[in-house]
């Protein structure tokens, strides 16, 4: 209780000579107003006041004389709310208290101006008794104030009492005369009698020894400080300084809260004894957080410095002082997420199973050997065998302590899980009992990896109900605190609320037990990480000219723990889910982990698949580029592909069963497991590559596998696969692609996104034989090919390269025709088949040669208003491949339309987000058609240099780069232009623009089939120089036109030798190093390998050489296919 004297001594103004009023300072002030003396009681004089000038004047001359907003809480104030009173009540008008409230965050006031606060404010409570200043309408001063507050403020008065019972009371700068003060007291005392409370009075008092008696006697107890400051004349002074006394006093007094524990920090010479007493004596203070804070962690583990911990001082220690030694580095590794090194984790596992006389009991060695269980999985092999051993250990004294089973299950849970086990994982689950809050919460977890989502709420649930049961009975535990507020925070996060952050996120803050702090804190660890990270790798360009830094260079230290070991020990141990079904928990962190580049490919897989929602994410191009995956081991390649062949069945059967699994989850994990092996099949052997495409050949007739989310991923499954399967042995798969169901033979209700749906294609040389599935097969495509049907393209596809290598008997190519053309026997007009126009002179017809002049008749018709369709365009590109090409005169009239067209300047409207633009492919399409089909059909009087000219203007207006390749058929008639065109295409060649340096290969190519010519000449011996010079970003057109100039025998002796020297140090430069790649070498640098290798091996069949046998030999056993194909498959 905080009487008048506390303001007048701790309050601070302007005016140092200020102070703030006491009862005896206002009974002179009301006399003097009133003109007499003598009257010694201020009740008294307050009520001949009031009587004389009324309520109102006695209100104003107390706010005069207090002036409250002129005075500032001291020093004082702070000392005593930072205190952890149950009550602060007052009698004192000012706001002071109040004020300095606001400013104590060690806990949290809640302010009662009148009786009818009490029935809303929670404890602590600042409670004015006597009214407030500016707040309340009446102020108890009077001597009729006091005898009617009983009645007029009742709640006052029992809630008084209530406090005097319940709790020891403290008086602060109160003289105890106040007589409610002595009424409520007393009536406490008549009724508890000797069972009351004591009631502390403090201060300066120089009681004389009567007065300390009735004090006594009235159950009052004093603490007089006068004699501490005698030696301060002014009573005010005094007062301060006593006060100030005594709640230092307290302070230092104050048992310090369990979660401000710290880890003693020995000296290095400290005795091994004292050191080994204070780890103990942490152990036991630890208030057990589930998750020991992060600013804690480094200090715990970094407590052992080497001078303890070394196999010298290890050996030297006797053995019972070693094995108490381990089993408290032990307990701090355990705590500090910290991997004990491999030899320390030997030495534990060793002193914990011995047999001989140990200090240790039963349970301190069974969690000596449970850390080591846990940890054995970082060792590599050699934790197989400490893995082995402890898990002995464990199972042998089970029986003293049976919650070690569940420690044995969620090992191997653990292992499953990292492993993509999920088979394994669910017969795991049922048998874990999880008697304890932790073991709900690490069950609850592992159910979230399956999918099993009520499972496992209903599991937080129950840990939730126990440890709130807890809580209630002993708030002050940091144990349950920590846990219940984990489980809380996950539950409301599953819930779609949020905690209760007055109570218990406040409380839980303070604690250091607040959940999402502890997730912000390991994102900030993650984050510190990359930083370091990238702070390691780049040039810095200094100020000095031609003066770097190479930052690669630099070493650096590091003794925390690596941020994966955290995550697993948040995720595995503690039991923190990653994600909980569309909720993202530790998800960001985890994909952040990814950016570390010292992760082995092992938890890379895990945290892809935990992390990535589709075969889009971006996550996978950074974990399973094709760069990545090339640098991996074959043999680890083969077991990843397993694994994830395990899983995908796992996940697919739960699709199809709906048998417990989250159906979403499931059909998230399976399309991005189907990404995953889709790009590990590239990796694969040849033999399992073909197993792979015949595994998606079969989940292609899995109802469950036709969703729409997993059509992408199946697509690249079967692209990829069958992509690693030589052209020579993919005839061994066609029965299997064959049967693969169609579109057009989905259910209706699947028929949708048709460009989505595989449609895998066998290419290559195929032989018939007599196979009634195989004839039945194609019969069936066959009929799914329908008269002026755009869904006919499907069953075209598939047949289509079965009908150009003459795969297909007669029989069925006739019925082919017949299902095309039906009754139009004289082919009147181009059947509707879904495909390109072009692509309709393949397939058997009833009268061809009408059908090639509908095709010219359609395809070069300028007239059409849709001349610069995308189809059209690519129809002229494509009519190479059927041999068809415009006559002259349709061939310039194309010229001139095409030339003639640029890109549309449209008006840019923000609101038209949808609004496409197809120039992006227009132009190239036409410098291609005009590369490709007109300019090679124009007479000679066509190409003339106007037209020359014209296509310059073009390329330069629409940077259409793939028109260069026309420009050598106008030099050929006209030798005036080759050496402008020798101009452009060096200027292209030097560009900086790849797309510019691959189409000016190509022209030189193109000019040198032609014809042979200085300029001509002048520009190979410029392409081999390129590629001595080792140009890699641009390489991959160069080497593909030179082996072409080789193969033609364009190319001089000098130029062939000085390519067999070059080609091999090419090759090697161009490796699977990331870490020297530019961004457009990392996207090309298994093309360039096998261009170098085709170009190889036309060099070596020029003439042998050792180095170009050896480039050959080392592809053959490239990691990547294309590289491997190359060496071996003729180009």
């Amino acid at each position: 209780m905080v009487g008048a004297g506390f303001s007048r001594c701790s309050s601070t103004t302007a005016d140092s000579s200020k102070k703030l009023p006491l009862w005896s300072n206002f009974s002179n002030t009301l006399q003097n107003e009133l003109g007499t003396k003598g009257n010694t009681d201020p009740l008294r004089i307050a009520e001949e006041y009031t009587a004389y000038f009324g309520r109102q004047a006695l209100n104003e001359l107390i706010k005069k004389e207090i002036n409250d907003a002129n005075w500032e809480p001291g020093e004082l104030h702070s000392l005593l709310l930072r205190l952890p009173w149950t009550e602060v009540l007052t009698t004192n008008w000012d706001t002071l208290l109040e004020r300095a409230s606001e400013k104590i965050h060690e806990a949290f006031y809640s302010v009662v101006y009148k009786q009818e606060d009490l029935s809303h404010a929670c404890s602590p409570r600042v409670v004015k008794l006597h009214g407030t200043l500016n707040v309340t309408n009446d102020l108890t001063f009077t001597q009729e104030d006091y005898r009617t507050f009983p009645v007029r403020h009742a709640a006052f008065v029992n809630f008084a009492r209530q406090v005097f019972i319940e709790n020891e009371l403290c008086l602060l700068g109160f003289s105890g005369d106040d007589p409610n003060f002595l009424q409520w007291a007393g009536w406490v005392r008549d009724h508890l009698s000797t069972s009351a409370r004591r009631i502390y009075l403090v201060g300066a008092l120089g009681l004389n020894a009567a007065k300390r008696k009735y004090l006594e006697s009235i159950n009052v107890a004093p603490i007089d400080l006068a004699i501490l400051v005698e030696e301060y004349e002014d009573p005010d002074l005094k007062h301060q300084k006593a006060t100030e006394l005594f709640l230092s006093a307290l302070h230092e007094l104050k048992p310090k809260p369990s979660w401000e524990w710290f880890p003693k920090l020995s000296e290095r010479d400290e005795p091994f004894e004292s050191q080994l007493e204070a780890l103990k004596q942490d152990r036991e203070d630890y208030p057990g957080w589930i998750i020991c804070p992060s600013d804690l962690r480094f200090f715990v583990h970094s407590r052992f410095d080497h001078k303890l911990l070394n196999k010298k001082a290890i050996d030297s220690l006797p053995k019972d002082q070693l094995a108490m030694l381990l089993y408290e580095v032990a307990w701090h590794y355990n705590v500090s997420f910290c991997l004990a090194p491999e030899w320390i984790a030997n030495e534990m596992l060793t002193n914990a199973i011995h047999p001989q006389v140990n200090p240790l009991s039963k349970k301190q060695r069974l969690e000596v050997a449970a850390y080591v269980l846990k940890v054995s999985r970082w060792y590599g092999e050699e934790g197989c065998i400490l893995k082995s051993h402890a898990k002995s250990f464990i199972e042998e004294n089970v029986k003293f302590w049976p919650e070690y089973e569940d420690t044995l299950i969620f090992c191997e849970a653990t292992e499953a899980k990292i492993n993509l086990n999920y088979s394994e994982l669910e017969l795991l689950i049922p048998k874990i009992k999880a008697n304890s809050p932790d073991g709900k919460i690490k069950k609850a977890s592992l159910c979230g990896e399956l999918g099993q989502y009520d499972e496992g709420k209903k599991l937080l649930s129950d840990a939730r109900r126990y440890l709130l049961e807890k809580y209630r009975t002993d708030e002050n535990s940091v144990y349950v605190l920590s846990r219940l507020s984990l489980v809380d925070s996950l539950l409301g996060t599953m819930e779609l609320r949020r905690v209760d952050t007055n109570i218990l996120g406040e409380v839980s803050r303070v604690r250091k037990c607040d959940f999402w702090r502890h997730i912000e804190a390991f994102r900030n660890i993650v984050q510190e990480r990359i930083e370091s990270q990238e702070s390691h790798t780049g040039i810095e360009v200094l100020f000095e000219p031609g003066k770097y830094r190479d930052n690669s260079a630099k070493q650096s230290f590091r003794n925390d723990v690596h941020p994966l070991v955290t995550f697993y020990e948040m995720t595995s141990e503690i039991g923190i889910p990653v994600r909980w079904d569309n909720f993202n928990i530790m998800g960001n962190a985890a994909t952040k982990l990814l950016q570390l580049q010292d992760l082995d490919f092992h938890h890379r897989l895990y945290l892809t698949v935990v992390t990535a929602n589709s075969e889009n994410d971006s996550i996978l191009e950074k974990t399973f580029s094709r760069i990545q995956l090339a640098k991996l081991p074959n043999d680890y390649c083969e077991k990843l592909i397993e694994w994830c062949i395990d899983a995908i069945s796992f996940w697919s059967e739960k699709l199809s069963n709906n048998s417990g699994a989250h159906f979403i989850t499931a059909l998230t994990k399976t399309r991005v497991l189907v990404e995953i092996l889709a790009r590990l099949s590239v990796r694969a052997s040849t033999t399992n590559a073909k197993r792979i495409f015949q595994l998606a050949m079969a989940w292609g007739h899995n109802r469950m596998f036709r969703h729409i989310w997993l059509r992408n991923s199946l697509k690249h499954l079967i692209n990829y696969s069958l992509s690693t399967v030589p052209c020579s042995e993919q005839g061994e798969l066609l029965l299997d692609a064959l049967k693969f169901p169609l579109f057009t033979e989905l259910e209706p209700s699947e028929q949708t996104n048709s460009f989505e749906w595989p449609n895998p294609v066998i290419r290559g040389t195929l032989k018939r034989t007599d196979n009634y599935q195989l004839s039945h097969r194609i019969d069936q495509i066959l009929d799914q090919v329908k008269p002026n049907s755009s869904t006919s393209r499907f069953g075209i596809q598939r047949l289509l390269p079965l009908l150009q290598c003459n795969f297909l008997k007669e029989s069925e190519k006739e019925k082919l025709r017949k299902q095309i053309w039906e009754h139009d026997t004289a082919n009147k007009s181009l059947p509707v088949t879904g495909l390109l126009n072009w692509v309709t002179l393949e397939l058997p017809s009833n009268n061809p040669d009408m059908l090639i002049t509908k095709f010219k008749e359609h395809v070069f018709d300028t007239e059409a208003t849709d001349f610069f369709s995308e189809t059209r365009l690519l129809d002229i590109i494509n009519c190479r491949f059927v041999d068809v090409s415009p006559s002259q005169e349709e061939a310039i009239k194309c010229f001139e339309k095409l030339v003639s067209w640029s890109p549309q300047v449209e008006r840019v409207d923000e609101l038209d987000f949808f609004r496409t633009s197809n120039d992006g492919l227009i132009g190239p399409y036409i410098a291609e058609a005009l590369s490709r089909c007109i300019v090679p059909a124009l007479s000679k009087n066509d190409l003339t240099e106007l037209n020359y000219y014209k296509v310059n203007a073009f390329v330069n207006e629409t940077h259409c780069n793939q028109a260069l390749i026309s420009l050598p058929y106008f030099a050929q008639h006209n030798s005036a232009l080759e050496g402008d065109l020798e101009k452009i295409l060096r200027i292209s060649l030097h560009s900086s623009n790849n797309e510019s340096v691959t189409y000016s290969a190509f022209s030189i190519l193109e000019w040198r089939k032609l014809y042979r010519c200085k300029s001509n000449e002048n520009l190979i011996a410029t392409l081999i120089t390129m590629v001595t010079l080792n140009r890699e970003s641009s390489a991959i057109s160069v080497l593909s036109s030179i082996n072409r100039l080789l193969q033609d025998n364009y190319l001089l002796d000098n130029q062939v030798i000085l390519l067999k020297e070059v080609i091999p140090t090419l090759f090697d430069n161009c490796n699977y190093n990331i870490e020297r790649l530019t961004l457009n070498e990392l996207t090309n640098v298994s093309l360039l390998r096998a261009e170098v290798v085709k170009l190889a091996r036309s060099l070596n069949d020029v003439s042998t050489h050792g180095e170009l046998e050896r480039v050959i030999g080392e592809a053959k056993l490239d990691s990547l296919p294309e590289v491997r194909f190359a060496a071996i498959e003729k180009s």
